[in-house]
């Protein structure tokens, strides 16, 4: 069963922009992990401090071995 995962986070203000570009490392990493479908970072129109990250795995375990090597990373 595939998993989805909708994470929202609040830069402080006036670091969005900062925020993504220091989380799109992590994002080219996660890409290359197994079962990894989907895990995309929006900054929102209307408030660019405000971020979104879209996860979605093949199964939970994969999400959990996501979770895992994070935890690792610190």
């Amino acid at each position: 069963m595939a998993v989805r995962l909708v994470v929202t986070f609040m830069a402080q203000p006036g670091k969005g922009e900062a925020f993504a570009d220091a989380f799109a490392p992590v994002i080219k990493e996660v890409h290359q992990e197994e079962g990894c479908k989907q895990y995309e970072l929006f900054r929102g129109a209307e408030n660019p401090d405000k971020l979104v990250l879209l996860e979605r795995w093949t199964s939970a375990e994969d999400l959990d071995a996501h979770m895992e090597l994070m935890r690792a990373r610190g």
